[in-house]
């Protein structure tokens, strides 16, 4: 956990997210609908690197770095302290906490990211975009990385429609309050067009086109609060698709 002088900033700086993300943990402590046994939460990661260049953002985490049951959400206070703890799970005071991902890169032990299609794709982005060195272990420093549903089963799998269907509209609500704080200029969606589809239209986007290999399903562009308007991409999960194909077609989107 972080020290208090950057828990206090981080409070502040996020207080926004946290209000949104203390709603939605609430929601699934008081509803009752069915849910899974347990489940975990999730807050945008900032490289400390990053400069705007690029966000990626992917359908849900799973087995992240706090495990709590509906059951732990019943009051206000509770959500409240489910969703400072998973803050602290999101930012570090002695390196950049995008940095698990070279971290685990060839790891034998736990998650491996080279092994990840995710994460493989995002790397060749960032090289084909110049965005980085992805040589070096601090590439990652230079993003931000994003869910569109920061509450999903611990376990494994995306949240369920009912799940989504509960939180979609804060979840909404959580992800502009990101592009607000954060103001990425480009915007890659792993999460093919039919995740990403309410958040687009949620926000007003329109989409321009989509590319004809079926790897890229929407392009468009988005407005940034008083800096020149962001451009979007939503690509299909890279999983089974090969590598360079996938990054290549998603830079050339990128440059439409």
């Amino acid at each position: 956990m972080p020290n208090t002088l950057i828990q206090a900033w981080q409070l502040r700086l996020r207080s926004e997210e946290l209000q949104i993300l203390e709603r939605m943990i609430g929601r699934v402590g008081s509803t009752a609908r069915a849910v899974p046994a347990t489940l975990t939460s999730f807050l945008a990661i900032v490289g400390n690197e990053f400069q705007g260049e690029l966000m990626v953002v992917g359908r849900a985490v799973n087995r992240w770095n706090i495990e709590w049951a509906p059951s732990d959400a019943k009051s206000d206070a509770a959500a409240g302290e489910l969703a400072r703890r998973t803050l602290w799970t999101v930012i570090s005071d002695s390196q950049c906490p995008m940095s698990w991902v070279t971290d685990n890169w060839g790891t034998s032990a736990g998650y491996n990211t080279r092994r990840s299609a995710f994460w493989r794709g995002v790397r060749g982005v960032v090289d084909l975009l110049k965005i980085a060195d992805v040589d070096t272990r601090t590439w990652p420093s230079k993003l931000v990385w994003s869910n569109l549903y920061k509450i999903a089963p611990h376990r494994g799998g995306n949240p369920s429609g009912s799940l989504r269907r509960l939180l979609q509209d804060d979840s909404i609500e959580l992800f502009r309050a990101e592009l607000s704080a954060y103001a990425p200029q480009r915007i890659l969606f792993l999460t093919g067009i039919e995740w990403a589809r309410p958040f687009i239209e949620g926000l007003g986007w329109v989409t321009k086109g989509r590319a004809s290999s079926g790897i890229v399903e929407a392009i468009g562009d988005f407005p940034r609060s008083g800096r020149s308007g962001g451009a979007y991409v939503v690509a299909v999960h890279p999983q089974g698709k090969p590598r360079i194909t996938w990054a290549t077609e998603v830079v050339q989107a990128f440059a439409r």
